[in-house]
This record gives structure tokens, sequence and C-alpha cells, in this order.
């Protein structure tokens, strides 16, 4: 399942705290992950989840 092939969207998350912002685009991926080291797919884990 290609994630990155959806509409662009963005969604905004509070994951420990932090505010976590994501840009989906058909082709590019931009997230933002202040003070965190999260990994793209854990992102992407936690967003199909």
């Amino acid at each position: 399942m290609n994630v990155l092939s959806f509409h662009m969207y963005q969604h905004v998350w509070n994951l420990n705290q932090k505010s976590v912002l994501l840009i989906i685009g058909r082709d590019e991926l931009y997230q933002i992950i202040p003070d965190s080291l999260l990994e793209v797919d854990e992102v992407l884990a936690c967003q199909s989840a």
C-alpha cells in the first residue's frame, strides 16, 4: 500500500505532548516532529492505525 500516492492532505497529532505535522502529497512526504526521533514508517503506522 503506497500511502504517498494518496491525495495531499495534512494531519496534526500530539505524540508524547509534541506537535506533529504531516503533509503527505502524491510523491512527497514532509514531517515535522520537534525533539523526536520517530521514523517515517512509525509515523505512517500511527496514521494507518
